[in-house]
């Protein structure tokens, strides 16, 4: 997962402001879309090889994904705090939301069928919205790493804030649902993904 989202960061981080959102927002969904193929495939094969092509397309369609749509979802406001605050919201609303919905879907035979729908729904929704990035430029895959130097006091602030936060959450999200089945005997996926997802909220 890691490997796919540092290689399209790298190469790919700005490939939205390059082509528009929309085509990279409908890519990033139609690449989820293969990864949760690959995930509902392992329901009936265990293989490696599956579980690695879906780890890695997830990686891919998340990295792809989140900038394009923090971007675009930014552009739609008139200034750029109300869209940079909407977009904060909606990102930890969406990572909150997803250990809720995954704990209480857990129990069906096949959650990647859930998440396929949904994925079809954001997929119809990206294609009827309007393209916020008027301007195009040519693509360059070519990786662009730096900080202009008027904002580098501040970057490494928040980066530090940042990288602290997501460590946190990381761990606990890892670690809540083992302690809680194991250590507290809840055996309930349910209740495992509300107390994540209530740390994200």
């Amino acid at each position: 997962y890691v490997v796919g989202a540092a290689f399209t960061m790298f190469f790919f981080g700005r490939l939205s402001d390059q082509s528009g959102r929309k085509p990279v927002g409908v890519a990033a969904l139609a690449i989820a879309v293969v990864a949760c193929g690959a995930f509902l495939a392992m329901s009936i094969v265990t293989s490696l090889a599956l579980l690695t092509v879906a780890r890695v397309a997830s990686g891919l369609a998340v990295a792809l994904a989140s900038g394009a749509s923090t971007a675009w979802l930014i552009e739609t406001r008139r200034d750029a705090a109300s869209g940079t605050r909407l977009a904060i919201v909606a990102n930890l609303v969406g990572l909150g939301a997803g250990p809720v919905v995954a704990g209480l879907i857990a129990s069906l035979y096949a959650p990647f069928v859930v998440m396929l729908a949904l994925l079809v729904v954001a997929a119809l929704a990206s294609l009827v919205a309007k393209e916020t990035m008027l301007e195009k430029a040519p693509v360059s895959l070519q990786p662009r790493i730096g900080v202009p130097r008027e904002l580098r006091a501040r970057f490494v602030s928040s980066s530090i804030g940042g990288f602290a936060t997501f460590a946190v959450l990381g761990f606990y999200s890892a670690l809540a649902p083992s302690v809680l089945e194991h250590a507290i005997e809840v055996r309930s996926q349910a209740i495992a993904g509300a107390v994540v997802g209530l740390l994200f909220f």
